[in-house]
């Protein structure tokens, strides 16, 4: 016998469809919820988009501040620690030990006669490769200005007389609480950093990984895929706890260091002016 009907076959065995609790109500009414869901998912990652642009306008967009592009440096911008401007450059994405930053401050030693540093080569043939070494002559705090300086010298005193630039960075890397203290106090006591959207900035970001969220588990419970727009509170969500802003006299002395550091590179500033070893900081 051949059974013939409107349906496909495979509705015979269809598990959804042969249940005792299958109606064409509930199927409809399914669809409809799943359409309801998308709407709704489009709207949440609306109001994320819409509620970020808001935050950034307020909070995140940079001050407009002009400056004399034509002017000739005949000192530093300012006499703020390397590490400090270093900070005032990349903020947040930079609080903890950079190269540079505790480069600068071994040649900061240096020039006290804490330490010397010289470059030397270790491996053979094409596997050759040039290191800092770094000589320790004492410890002692005499002489020794700033606090970055000071927190170096007592980290040093762990590896001896002779240690290299990479394993002070490890270290520093590994244990930088102390070191993302002081440059965010430094940041904080010259007033660089717009702290004044603070309580919206948490609030926001509570509220773009909820929408994430609830995006994720609708797209998963209704099996839609339109769940893909939950990158967007997560995108916003990054940039909300990792923005920030300059104040207007932060945007100021950030846009005189860019200028010098461009200048300097361009061979527009007269260096008989300048400290050899803090240009090299800089460079």
């Amino acid at each position: 016998m051949k059974l013939r009907t409107i349906f496909p076959s495979s509705y015979f065995v269809n598990v959804e469809i042969n249940n005792e609790n299958f109606s064409l109500a509930a199927l409809e009414e399914k669809k409809r919820n799943k359409e309801l869901v998308q709407y709704f998912i489009g709207f949440l990652a609306l109001f994320s988009i819409v509620s970020f642009i808001s935050y950034y306008r307020r909070n995140l967009k940079k001050f407009k501040l002009d400056i004399d592009e034509n002017q000739q440096f005949t000192s530093f911008p300012s006499d703020h620690h390397p590490v400090v401007i270093n900070g005032l450059i990349y903020r947040e994405l930079t609080l903890g030990p950079t190269g540079y930053g505790i480069l600068s401050t071994l040649f900061e030693l240096a020039s006290l006669k804490k330490l010397s540093i010289e470059v030397i080569e270790k491996g053979k043939w094409f596997f050759k490769s040039k290191r800092l070494k770094v000589t320790v002559h004492n410890t002692d705090m005499d002489e020794v200005q700033s606090s970055f300086a000071k927190l170096l010298l007592t980290r040093l005193r762990k590896f001896g007389k002779n240690t290299t630039f990479k394993d002070v960075f490890s270290e520093f890397q590994m244990r930088s609480y102390k070191w993302k203290k002081l440059k965010t106090e430094e940041l904080s006591r010259n007033g660089w950093v717009d702290t004044s959207g603070a309580d919206e900035k948490y609030r926001l970001a509570i509220i773009q990984f909820l929408i994430m969220g609830v995006i994720i588990a609708f797209s998963i419970i209704f099996k839609t895929f339109i769940g893909f727009l939950s990158i967007l509170p997560l995108i916003f969500f990054l940039s909300t706890i990792i923005g920030s802003r300059l104040t207007k006299e932060g945007q100021l002395l950030f846009n005189q260091w860019g200028l010098f550091i461009h200048q300097l590179s361009e061979n527009k500033i007269d260096v008989k002016h300048f400290d050899p070893e803090l240009l090299f900081n800089i460079v």
